[in-house]
C-alpha cells in the first residue's frame, strides 16, 4: 500500500484537457499484485555496470536530483581495480628487505594497508557526498595518497 498525502487526481479526455479533477489530503493507493515484482527488481548502484550507472546519472541531473553519490560509485568504478596496484607497489620497497622472522609483520602490515585504504576512502567519499570535493576527485584522492606513499617508499628502498 502507498500512503499519499496532499495530492490531486485528474482525469483527461482523448485531447488532453482535464474532464475531472479531485483533491485529496490523503489516500491509501493498493498496489495490484501484478506490479509488485518489479519494486524487487530494481539493482543497487554495487551491482550496476558503469554504463548502467552513466544512464541513471544523466537522468538524474537533468531531473535535478543531487547525484553526488551516484556520481562517486560512477568513478569509483573504475578507481577501485587500481587499488590492488597500488598495495601491491606499496609492498614491493618493504618486502625487499624482509627477512624470515619479519613475514607476521608482512601480514600485519597488508591488513593495515588494506584498513586504512577504506578508511580513507570512506573519508573522501563522505567529503564528496556533502559537496565538499567533486565526486571525481572523492572517488581517486585515495589512490592518489597511496601512490605518492608508494614513490615515497620505493624511492626510499632504491636507496638503501
Amino acid at each position: 500500500v502507498w500512503y499519499l498525502r496532499d495530492g490531486v487526481t485528474r482525469t483527461f479526455d482523448e485531447r488532453g484537457h482535464t474532464v475531472n479533477e479531485v483533491w485529496w489530503e490523503e489516500l491509501a493507493y493498493k498496489v495490484p499484485e501484478s506490479d509488485t515484482p518489479f519494486f524487487g527488481n530494481q539493482r543497487t548502484t554495487a551491482e550496476m555496470t558503469r554504463k548502467e550507472l552513466k544512464r541513471y546519472l544523466d537522468l538524474f541531473q537533468r531531473s535535478g536530483i543531487d547525484v553526488a553519490a551516484i556520481a562517486i560509485e560512477y568513478h569509483m568504478k573504475l578507481a577501485l581495480p587500481f587499488a590492488s596496484f597500488l598495495w601491491v607497489f606499496l609492498g614491493a620497497p618493504l618486502s625487499l628487505r624482509s627477512v624470515r622472522s619479519a613475514r607476521v609483520f608482512g601480514v600485519i602490515f597488508a591488513i593495515a594497508v588494506t584498513f586504512a585504504y577504506f578508511v580513507i576512502y570512506a573519508f573522501f567519499r563522505s567529503l564528496g557526498v556533502n559537496g565538499f570535493i567533486s565526486p571525481l576527485a572523492a572517488a581517486w584522492m585515495t589512490n592518489i595518497l597511496f601512490f605518492l606513499a608508494g614513490v615515497v617508499l620505493n624511492i626510499w628502498a632504491a636507496r638503501l
